[in-house]
């Protein structure tokens, strides 16, 4: 196979294996949730600010340009029992490994909201936009992705808003096989071409 052509295939399968196309997920029902953990924030006593705090790989952190942080309550959740928290302003969250898929329920949403997932770089994989909605019942919001790393929340109406959130749930990331598969043998191609490179070139050397 020709090096030029060899070299094109290796790129592609390693872009191909760390590709992350989001689909939205608006459903706790929603198939790639399937084996899912949740954390319900019961176990934070009401009425508390929380700073940064962790749960398993979750991370929940403020947003700085905000000043915001959490507030743990039962009060602002139409149909949910026990406790949730509350996000004024904006906020971000991250995974230890990264998530394959995660949801939530917010709020009492009463001004224009972003949520974007993000990559192990940071590199936005996707970005909904919650556009004049209606307070205050709650609603699904998610994204299910390859390799999801984090997480942010950014209130952008005229504004700050408050925004309270329940049953965060996540499922783990775990290599697909043919992922896997693929990211190996593009690997070996761009191995197998820097090889018939520095071969080339050491012949070349020689014949002088």
């Amino acid at each position: 196979m020709n090096r030029n052509y060899l070299t094109i295939f290796a790129t592609l399968l390693l872009l191909n294996s760390s590709a992350s196309l989001a689909v939205p997920i608006t459903s706790f029902n929603d198939p790639s949730l399937t084996g899912a953990k949740t954390i319900d924030f019961d176990n934070y006593t009401t009425n508390a600010y929380l700073n940064d705090f962790s749960v398993d790989v979750v991370s929940f952190h403020n947003e700085i340009q905000y000043g915001s942080n959490y507030f743990v309550s039962n009060a602002f959740l139409p149909g949910h029992s026990g406790n949730h928290i509350g996000l004024y302003g904006g906020g971000y969250v991250t995974f230890d490994g990264g998530v394959n898929a995660v949801a939530f329920s917010l709020g009492a949403i009463n001004n224009n909201w972003s949520i974007e997932a993000f990559s192990q770089t940071g590199d936005s994989i996707e970005k909904l936009d919650i556009i004049n909605p209606t307070c205050c019942s709650p609603k699904v919001y998610g994204f299910a992705a390859n390799d999801i790393w984090g997480l942010r929340f950014t209130s952008v109406g005229t504004t700050l808003d408050v925004t309270v959130m329940d049953n965060f749930k996540y499922v783990v990331s775990v290599p697909e096989p043919f992922t896997s598969l693929l990211f190996a043998v593009g690997l070996v191609g761009i191995s197998l071409t820097s090889r018939r490179q520095l071969a080339n070139k050491s012949y070349l050397s020689s014949s002088r």
